[in-house]
């Protein structure tokens, strides 16, 4: 059925001619989302094309600083900081990324009803794994999931800006915190050990969270006419829930390394009652 149009001169008793106006419309409508679709990969492109320059600069960056983190290590050897064994390495790599790919915000998180374990994973990747390489696999692994995840909403102006490879920069706190705080079972105080890692973890989540948001904030280009304090004061709600995410994961993975640990121990007749 044709589209009616009222035109102020038209007389009262003409009717236009309906397929006419339907045509109309029909071109209309067809010009007005070409427009709409042209519009969005012209917004699409504006933040996009930034970013490989600020990844590749972060990239850069990170592996200065972790080069230089890893001679510092060297110079203190500690049996703790070196990673786990091969045969070790790719079951926990492996139970690391699925956990990741899981509980993703926006992926399968909300299927399965279980926080988001991305801040654990990299916390626990530092404690046990320890290697630059792994880092950054972790960190590609987490941005394919959040572009797969954005495509498929078809949303990527919400939370992939210019600020989101800043996003490293509370991954590599998480990751090197895990690192500095590892402990070998064998020698440790197993529960200073367990404290100084859990301390180590709410500072490193809470760098985390206060470098996404403040780069989210100054550079996403999102907040041109809120203040800081405004924003401030509508992020702070979600810092608690943020920085307590982490936690079950990482008390879970710290508690079955204990537990193997001290079986271990049990078989080669020793054992840690600290």
């Amino acid at each position: 059925m044709g589209r009616y149009c009222k035109c102020d001169d038209q007389k009262s008793g003409d009717r236009p001619n309906n397929s006419i106006t339907a045509e109309g419309g029909f071109i209309r409508d067809a010009i007005s989302s070409m427009i709409d679709y042209t519009s969005t990969r012209i917004n699409l492109l504006s933040f996009l094309v930034p970013l490989p320059y600020i990844f590749i600069l972060i990239l850069y960056s990170g592996n200065f600083i972790m080069k230089n983190t890893g001679t510092f290590s060297d110079r203190h050897t500690d049996p703790a900081q070196k990673s786990v064994t091969t045969k070790a390495y790719w079951p926990i790599f492996i139970i690391l990324s699925a956990l990741m790919i899981m509980t993703r915000p926006y992926h399968f998180a909300s299927a399965l009803h279980l926080p988001s374990a991305s801040l654990a994973v990299f916390f626990l990747g530092g404690f046990f794994l320890k290697t630059n390489n792994t880092f950054w696999r972790f960190f590609a692994l987490s941005v394919c999931i959040d572009l797969a995840s954005s495509y498929a909403r078809g949303a990527f102006g919400d939370c992939i800006t210019v600020s989101y490879p800043f996003l490293v920069v509370g991954y590599f706190a998480l990751w090197q915190t895990g690192k500095w705080c590892a402990f070998n079972v064998k020698q440790a105080n197993i529960a200073l050990a367990v404290t100084k890692n859990l301390v180590g973890l709410f500072i490193a989540s809470s760098i985390a969270f206060f470098t996404s948001n403040a780069s989210y904030y100054f550079i996403s280009g999102k907040f041109p006419d809120l203040s800081w304090l405004q924003y401030s004061s509508r992020v702070a709600k979600y810092y608690f829930p943020y920085i307590q995410s982490p936690f079950l994961y990482v008390i879970l993975g710290l508690a079955i390394y204990c537990i193997l640990s001290q079986i271990k121990l049990l078989k080669s007749g020793q054992v840690n009652v600290k």
